[in-house]
This record gives structure tokens, sequence and C-alpha cells, in this order.
């Protein structure tokens, strides 16, 4: 089992830096709302620009949830905070070999994934800016989806071999028993 091993150790890296990544956002996020002035490390010109994207309206709550819920909803916190809870279950989950885990696992890095999309596609041509951080975690994002694929694939190759194994062991037993 070390071909997975080393994959749940590279998702666990990748999650540590998602989860970094994320941090390093609600804390930018929280200095543009005490300095508008603020300027982040990360901020390079005006199109590579990450203060731009988390002063901006879909910094928090994928600017969906304050649309509907209302900007004072619990819900609407910034994209980092649920970057940090989603990345720090991926990490758990990764540790762990379970098929049906695994898939909970995939489901996941699909969805975000998805939303790599939306938020792309909002830095792009709504907000007009590049955050090298928001892409960082676009690329981590998708790092996982493959390197779940690749556990998942390995796992079932696993399981399926042991399913053979057992149904050849009936087999010799039926013979025997003839």
């Amino acid at each position: 089992m070390a071909g997975v091993t080393s994959i749940n150790i590279t998702l666990f890296i990748l999650c540590a830096a998602g989860v970094g990544a994320s941090y390093y956002s609600i804390f930018v996020e929280k200095a543009l709302e005490q300095n508008e002035k603020y300027q982040a490390m990360c901020d390079i010109n005006d199109q590579l620009n990450c203060s731009k994207v988390f002063g901006s309206k879909y910094a928090k709550g994928f600017g969906v949830v304050g649309k509907y819920l209302g900007e004072k909803h619990i819900l609407n916190q910034p994209n980092g905070v649920y970057g940090v809870a989603f990345y720090g279950l991926l990490a758990l989950l990764s540790l762990i070999n379970v098929s049906f885990l695994v898939n909970i696992q995939l489901l996941l890095a699909f969805l975000s994934n998805g939303l790599s999309v939306y938020l792309g596609y909002l830095l792009l041509y709504v907000i007009k800016s590049i955050c090298v951080v928001c892409v960082g975690t676009y690329v981590i994002n998708f790092l996982i989806l493959i390197f779940t694929i690749v556990k998942l694939r390995r796992i079932s190759k696993k399981l399926s071999k042991k399913a053979q194994k057992a149904e050849n062991k009936q087999k010799k037993a039926a013979k025997k028993n003839k």
C-alpha cells in the first residue's frame, strides 16, 4: 500500500497549502477592512492584485450568500473561512483509505473545481484582476482532483484483487469438497 500512502501524503500537503492560502486570504481581507490602503504581498500591479479581489463583494459568501441571505447572515463569511474548513476536511479524508470516503473526497474535489471555474470567471470578466493566491488555490484544487482519482483507482484495484483471491479460495474449497 506504499503507492496509496504516498498519494495520501501528497494530498495532505496539498490540503495544508490550501489551508495556508485560505488563511492568508482571510488575513488580507481583515487587513483591508481595517485599512483600505493596505497592500498585500501578492499585489504586483493593477492586473495582478489580490487586494482588489479580496476587497470585492465576491470575497464573502462567494458573492452569492449575502445576495440571497443578507450581508449580515452567519453564512456570509470570507471565502477563506470556507477554504480553511474545506481543506481541513479533505486533509482528514486523505488519511483514510475507505472507498466510500474516497468517493466523498472525489465528489468534494469535483465541486471545488466547479467553484474554481466560477471564481476564475469572476476574476477575469467581472473583477478584471488576477489574484495569485486565488489561482494558486485553483491549481491546488485541480491537483487534489487528480490525486484523488488516482487514489480511488489504486484502492479499487486493491479491493478487486482481494475479492478475486477470496473467490479463488472459495473455488478451491468447493473443488476439495466434491
